[in-house]
C-alpha cells in the first residue's frame, strides 16, 4: 500500500468517525503514531482537529513529553483534555506494586473514568499493524459493552461498514485509523509533512528511544540514528516497537491480555 493509499483510508476513517458519533475523543500519548493521528486529523478537516484530544497523565511521563505536549496543544489550537488519577505521583512499578496494576490504576481506570465523565461514545487510538504482537491483534472497531466489568468485546466492525447497529449495550467504541501503517510508513510521512514529534526520538550519546512511556518502564535503545533517514534505515534491522520496553512482564502475552480484557490501550 502506498502513502496515498495509507493516507486516503486514514482520512476517510476520521470523517466518518465525526458523520457518525455523537461525543468522539483522540486519545494522545504525545508519541509519534498518535501525533499522526492528530495530523492526519488536520489532513482530514481543513487544518484543525474537530476532536477533543485526551491525555492520560500518569505523573511518571519524560518531562520532554509534557513540554512537547503543551507546544503542540497550543500550535494546532487543540482542545486537550488531561485527565490524572488521584494515584498519579504516588504509584509507581515496584516490587510491591507489579507493571500490570501500576498500568491499570493510572491508565486503563483513568481512561474509562474520562469515558464515563465525559460520556465519549467513540475513542480514536493509534496503534500501528507492527506493534507488539497483541495489541497489533486490533481491529479497526472494537466495541465496549456495558457490563458489571467494562471490556472490549472481539465483535469486529469493518473498516468501511458504519452502518452496523452498535446498539444499546455500547458505551465506547474504539477505533484505530492507523491499524493498516507500519513503523517506517509512519516516519516517512512525517518526514514527508514536516510533522513534529519529541527529540527524544533522535540518538544523542549514543542512544534514543524508540517508544516514549512512563520513565521507570522505558528504556531508550543504543543507536546512531539522529535523523528520520537515518532511523528508517536502522528500522529495517530491529524487531517490533515495544522491544524498546522494558516491562517484561506486562509485555508477557497473558498478561497484556489481561490488560486489554479491561482496556488498556
Amino acid at each position: 500500500m502506498n502513502t496515498d493509499e495509507l493516507v486516503s483510508k486514514s482520512v476517510y476513517m476520521l470523517q466518518e468517525v465525526k458523520a457518525n458519533f455523537k461525543n468522539p475523543v483522540i486519545l494522545w500519548s504525545t508519541g509519534k503514531d498518535s501525533t499522526l493521528s492528530l495530523s492526519l486529523c488536520r489532513e482530514a478537516f481543513f487544518g484543525k482537529v474537530p476532536f477533543p484530544v485526551l491525555h492520560i497523565d500518569t505523573g511518571l511521563q519524560f518531562e520532554q513529553m509534557y513540554k512537547f505536549r503543551d507546544k503542540i496543544a497550543k500550535d494546532w489550537s487543540l482542545d486537550l483534555i488531561v485527565e490524572k488519577s488521584d494515584k498519579a505521583g504516588k504509584l509507581s512499578p515496584s516490587q510491591e506494586t507489579p507493571n500490570q496494576v501500576c498500568c491499570q490504576t493510572l491508565i486503563t481506570d483513568t481512561v474509562r473514568g474520562a469515558i464515563e465523565k465525559h460520556g465519549f461514545d467513540a475513542m480514536i487510538i493509534s496503534i500501528c499493524r507492527d506493534k507488539q504482537p497483541i495489541r497489533n491483534s486490533e481491529r479497526i472497531w472494537k466495541r465496549k459493552k456495558k457490563t458489571g466489568t467494562p471490556y472490549y468485546s472481539l465483535q469486529v466492525y469493518p473498516v468501511f461498514n458504519l452502518q452496523t447497529d452498535f446498539g444499546a449495550d455500547s458505551s465506547c467504541t474504539r477505533i484505530n485509523p492507523i491499524l493498516h501503517w507500519d513503523e517506517i510508513a509512519i516516519w516517512d510521512y512525517i518526514q514527508k509533512m514536516e510533522i513534529p514529534v519529541n527529540p527524544m526520538y533522535f540518538a544523542k550519546d549514543g542512544v534514543r528511544y524508540r517508544s516514549l512511556g512512563c520513565h521507570p518502564c522505558t528504556n531508550p535503545i543504543e543507536s546512531s540514528a539522529k535523523n528520520i533517514d537515518e532511523i528508517i534505515e536502522e528500522l529495517k534491522t530491529k524487531g517490533p516497537e515495544k522491544s524498546g520496553k522494558s516491562q517484561e512482564d506486562k509485555d508477557k502475552e497473558e498478561i497484556m491480555r489481561k490488560l486489554k480484557a479491561m482496556g488498556y490501550m
